[in-house]
């Protein structure tokens, strides 16, 4: 029972809005993934095969989610105001009051409901019934209370037998007019409603058991949950009201209909019985004279099912129920002898025509359409009496006479309505056709989902059937490839033909793996055993083929790297974990191995990734112990013996700091200066190799030396027993290793600071500002250094606590203090820039005051306006007239002299910087201006061009203190070297900085140098060049030739070779160049004339040049090979050549 109560709160619980709330929804969704997840997610992935892991992930999903839930309704209560929070507290306590007074009667009806349906099933009155739950009809009974809807059921003359109470011979109703009663009549069923629930107000208790009332028969009978509705009214109701009263009765009525229908999604049928008719005057003196059996007819009449109820309707069947009545008046009229009587009879109709004018008011209101309501069903209206008494209708204490004529007694007009027009029309009920569509295709949906989801689980498995069944057979085809290939061979058969026999089964293997996992795995038979049977069988060919071949790697590996501490220490680990099962480490094994045949094997990468896996499947399943070579094990433990135990001991301490996870040390992590002063500062120091990591690892676990030690005893192949000389000997040697290691680890991260370079004159002022600050970094990563280098041993620390001076302490007793006095030792000069309160020493102090007085003569130079105080600067320090800026600063210990150092370099290269454009600008005003006007793109710099450079130019830009060499003199020369005999040249550096000059405008001053040698007078302040040129060659088709320039003309005609002076240039005269060839008739074959300035180099553009020595060539005409040729020399005969020195020249726009 009160299982059925917690079921039934449960229910009543879901039936409300609960599942309108989106938290709530958001509940059952991680409900339904965590179970999902549980039970089913094993079949998802296969990383979920332990049920434990699913069930913890289902948990947190689920305690997460609820967690957020209430957190979002916690913060949601919060924010509302205090009185709507009281107003909605108070709201929820009266809801919960109605709520528990509806459930305590909603289980009283539910339990009469179920009693009822039981009573109907069981009861032998209901046998000729085939379907006794929709074949047997049900009506409601109502009306308001003391209407005469009770009497109306017990004295209309219908059979009640499970009714009644034979003991006392009455009907059996408790109190009937508090809760809804069951009557059992043979042909139907009638619920007798409280008249309570027809004014229930909207929200109250009545309200609410009257709608639970309803959803039990919307779920419980969800077909047809009633056949009609019997309303009944009392005449002394009806007369009673005024007009108002009737129409506010009407429109509730109306209410509770227009809820029923929709409810029951049905036009319900309703009969209308006008009760205790006996009060109409003149009613009970018409009708008393009628027979018993006529007080089983009808009085009143039936609608049209078919005809819409209206006024007009109403009007006409009362009108012919009044003239029926009339007809018989004059009869009852003669039989009566009473003159009250009489007189009341005679009135009788006056009065019931009185009655129905109420009637319409109420029926018009009640019942008829209406612009936005359809009309109600009411299929009649029936007038009825039972007759009054003023003794109660039960006894019971004693069964008297009087008492059976009440039980026999009967209603007038009531029993025929029921027989023959209510029972007869219990199918009348019509079914809303939205509704009825909806349900149809609701019931559609639900056929067609099930057919469709047994159709496709059907199918899904079929296909994954046929799939397992074609796995079957792929699986036994390729077992029988296998044996026969294994047939031929053997565990010393070649290596590629072991491999591939093991790649073959590992295929097979992996065949059913995607399918293993498959959730339709669980309609075949014994899947798992197969692929267990499959795995054994892999597994241990796996470990016939392969581990003899790991086992001789391991081996190769092992005596080839015996001179490699952590090599050997590891290889003989392997090694010896293939026969010592007992102290195997998967892990390690796997990684090792593969980290040796990605090393050492000579297979192709393929194999390799082929050996790693079968390895890895080999050693998780695990293999039986395989014996070792004991001649290679005692190799490689002498070998261990000679490097000493405190290796060991240091390797298990350096594995121990990864187990802790301590955290490393990174420059960047205690640096506060938001600028970047530093680069390296990433650098990572291993937190063993920290004040953290020493006192926690190395302090600590050295004093378990023993254990740490006999860990891997195994290894070594000795005993545990150490004495205690050979425990101080090698916990010595391990603490010398460590210190020596601490501060190598120090050292690189501060020899990997640098300060970093800027590109702008304001990043360079932050930065600088940042060095020379009470925080600078300097003094930050000195604090640093001195906080994890100047570390004590618990001895030490036991003296500082007495106020005792370490240095007196005698280190040969303490093998700790000794290793932490050689780390302070060590960076001691470090520890003397800083005082005990971590400020800088005197010293520091001194070359930080130093370097910030030197800057800010930097920046004061770098600043200003113009860069003419800059180079003034810098031609200072060339010429020696001012100290180099370096020389400020005394001595400090590397690295950090080399920080201020590059910091000062820095403030430098920003003086360089404006120099150099102070520089640029004298050379694009006065170099390049020049050059860009009168000298690019002109002959002789471009050989093809048309335009010439003048001479004037020319010698203006190229002689000795001209354009070019002044600005190298004045400018370039403070800054690069040029050794000229060389052709070489190094930039000079100013206090350590020099400044970056384009190459090709120092080449272009070295070939400017080059065109003065060639084309000058010997002091090159003159352009002036002296050429000899000599006839060498002339073809016997020609008889002569003839070359003439400023006048000079030298003609040779296969006589003597003369040479013939030219110079160059032209001071006045003519400065055309000629050259003719005459053929044998002396006629002008040929003949090529050049004037202009340039002539004389130009003229030889389509001539061959041959070098015929420092400072001579040959020039030779061919045409159609007559062949004609001069040698040249002179110191400028370069310039005749097409890539001669001044059609390299070329200049940048910038230095």
């Amino acid at each position: 029972m009160q299982r059925k109560i917690m079921i039934h709160k449960i229910k009543n619980i879901i039936k409300k809005d609960t599942f309108k709330n989106p938290l709530v929804l958001i509940l059952f969704a991680s409900i339904f993934i965590s179970l999902a997840i549980i039970f089913f997610g094993e079949y998802l992935s296969d990383s979920l095969n332990m049920f434990s892991l699913r069930l913890l992930i289902g948990f947190i999903i689920f305690g997460s989610t609820l967690i957020i839930v209430l957190l979002l309704k916690l913060y949601a209560q919060s924010n509302q105001d205090p009185e709507l929070l009281r107003i909605d507290r108070e709201k929820k306590i009266r809801e919960r009051e109605i709520n528990k007074s509806v459930e305590t009667i909603g289980k009283d009806i539910r339990n009469r409901f179920l009693q009822a349906n039981k009573i109907i099933k069981n009861s032998s009155v209901y046998s000729n019934k085939s379907d006794t739950h929709y074949e047997l009809p049900w009506y409601l009974i109502m009306g308001q209370e003391q209407e005469g809807k009770t009497s109306l059921i017990e004295y209309s003359g219908l059979d009640f037998p499970l009714n009644i109470n034979y003991q006392h011979k009455n009907i059996d109703n408790n109190d009937n007019t508090k809760t809804f009663e069951w009557y059992f009549a043979e042909n139907a069923i009638f619920i007798d409603t409280p008249g309570k629930y027809l004014n229930a107000k909207i929200g109250g208790i009545d309200d609410g058991v009257w709608k639970y009332f309803l959803n039990l028969f919307k779920k419980k009978r969800w077909k047809r949950p009633i056949n009609g509705v019997i309303l009944t009214i009392s005449i002394e109701t009806l007369m009673a009201k005024t007009d108002k009263e009737i129409e506010s009765y009407a429109k509730e009525l109306r209410e509770k209909f227009d809820q029923l229908s929709d409810t029951f999604m049905s036009n319900i049928p309703i009969y209308l019985f006008i009760t205790k008719s006996d009060l109409i005057k003149g009613f009970v003196e018409y009708f008393d004279s009628i027979e018993e059996n006529e007080k089983n007819e009808i009085l009143g009449f039936t609608f049209d099912a078919s005809e819409k109820i209206s006024l007009e309707t109403l009007s006409q069947e009362m009108t012919n129920l009044l003239k029926r009545i009339d007809t018989s008046i004059i009869d009852k009229i003669h039989t009566q002898w009473d003159n009250d009587n009489r007189t009341k009879i005679l009135l009788f109709c006056d009065e019931l025509n009185e009655v129905f004018n109420k009637l319409k008011k109420f029926v018009e209101i009640g019942f008829a359409q209406t612009r936005y309501r359809t009309p109600l069903l009411l299929r009649g209206l029936y007038f009825t009496s039972v007759p009054q008494y003023s003794l109660p209708i039960y006894q019971e204490n004693i069964l008297d006479e009087s008492t059976t004529n009440k039980i026999n007694l009967k209603g007038w007009f009531s029993k025929k309505v029921l027989e023959d027009i209510v029972f007869v029309e219990s199918n009348l009920i019509k079914m809303d056709s939205r509704h009825k569509t909806k349900e149809k295709r609701r019931e559609i949906f639900a056929i067609t989902s099930a057919i469709f989801i047994i159709v496709l689980s059907i199918g899904i498995w079929l296909f994954n059937y046929i799939e397992h069944k074609k796995t079957i057979e792929n699986i036994t085809k390729q077992l029988n490839d296998f044996s026969s290939a294994y047939s031929t061979t053997n565990h010393l058969s070649d290596f590629e033909q072991r491999l591939a026999l093991l790649n073959r089964l590992l295929e097979i293997k992996n065949i059913d793996s995607p399918k293993s996992h498959n959730f339709w795995k669980l309609s075949f038979y014994k899947v798992k055993d197969r692929n267990n049977k499959i795995d054994e069988l892999y597994h241990n060919f796996v470990e016939q083929f392969l581990l003899n071949d790991i086992k001789m790697i391991l081996e190769i590996y092992t005596m080839n790297n015996l001179n490699n501490y952590d090599l050997t220490w590891e290889n003989l680990k392997a090694y010896l974990m293939l026969e010592n099962k007992q102290n195997r480490e998967k892990a390690f094994l796997i990684s090792w191995v593969t980290n040796i045949l990605n090393k050492e094997t000579t297979n192709n990468s393929q194999q390799k990734q082929q050996m790693q896996e079968h390895w890895k499947n080999l050693v998780e399943y695990g293999f039986n112990e395989s014996n070792v070579n004991d001649n290679i094990v005692a190799d490689a433990r002498k070998k261990l013996s000679e490097f000493g135990k405190e290796l060991v001991l240091y390797k298990q301490l350096k594995d121990k700091i990864l187990a802790e996870e301590l955290k490393d040390f990174q420059f960047n992590e205690i640096l506060t200066t938001k600028n970047q002063v530093f680069n390296g500062t990433d650098y990572i120091i291993p937190s063993f190799y920290t004040k953290v990591g020493y006192h926690k690892v190395m302090s600590v676990n050295s004093k378990n030396i023993l254990n740490q030690l006999s860990q891997y005893s195994w290894v070594l192949g000795e005993s545990n027993n150490f004495s205690q000389d050979e425990i101080n000997v090698i916990y010595q040697n391990m603490q010398m290793l460590y210190f020596e290691e601490y501060k190598l680890a120090w050292m690189n991260a501060l020899n990997n600071l640098k300060i970093a370079d800027v590109k702008t004159e304001i990043e360079l002022e932050e930065q600088f500002k940042a060095f020379v600050s009470t925080n600078s970094p300097v003094i930050q990563i000195l604090q640093a250094l001195r906080d994890n280098t100047m570390i004590y041993s618990d001895s030490e620390l036991l003296l500082l606590s007495s106020n005792k001076d370490v240095q007196l302490m005698d280190i040969d007793k303490d093998i700790e203090a000794k290793g932490t006095r050689y780390l302070r030792d060590s960076f001691e000069v470090y520890h003397q820039l800083l005082t005990e309160t971590g400020q800088p020493s005197p010293t520091l102090a001194n070359e930080i005051k130093k370097l910030e007085t030197v800057s800010m003569q930097t920046f004061a130079l770098s600043s200003s306006g113009s860069g003419a105080d800059a180079l003034n600067s810098i031609k200072s320090r060339v010429s020696g007239s001012s100290d180099p800026m370096s020389l400020a600063l005394n001595p400090l210990p590397s690295p950090v002299s080399s920080w201020f150092t590059k910091s000062l370099h820095n403030n430098w290269i920003k003086v360089m910087t404006k120099a150099k454009s102070q520089i640029n600008e004298q050379y694009t005003n006065s170099v390049y201006s020049f050059y860009a006007n009168n000298l690019i793109n002109r002959y002789p710099m471009n050989s093809k061009a048309k335009i010439e450079v003048t001479l004037s130019d020319f010698e203006e830009f190229f002689k000795k203190n001209g354009i070019l060499d002044r600005f190298f003199e004045n400018y370039l020369s403070y800054f690069v070297k040029i050794d000229f005999k060389s052709n070489s040249y190094e930039l000079r550096k100013i206090d350590g900085v020099t400044m970056p000059i384009d190459n090709q405008i120092i080449n272009a001053i070295i070939l400017s140098q080059e065109i003065r040698r060639r084309f000058f007078t010997g002091s090159g302040d003159k352009l002036e060049s002296v050429f000899f040129i000599k006839p060498t060659f002339l073809s016997k088709n020609y008889s002569g030739m003839l070359f003439s320039y400023d006048n000079n003309i030298l003609t040779y005609e296969h006589g003597p070779l003369r040479t013939r002076k030219i110079s160059w240039p032209v001071n006045r005269g003519n400065t055309d160049t000629v050259f003719i060839l005459s053929d044998l008739n002396r006629t002008q074959q040929e003949s090529v004339r050049v004037d202009g300035d340039w002539s004389l180099f130009k003229i030889f553009t389509n001539f061959k040049f041959t070098n015929n020595g420092t400072n001579s060539m040959i020039v030779e005409y061919n045409k159609d090979g007559n062949k004609a040729s001069f040698e040249i020399n002179g110191s400028a005969v370069q310039g005749f050549m097409p890539n001669n020195v001044m059609t390299k020249f070329k200049l940048k726009e910038s230095i």
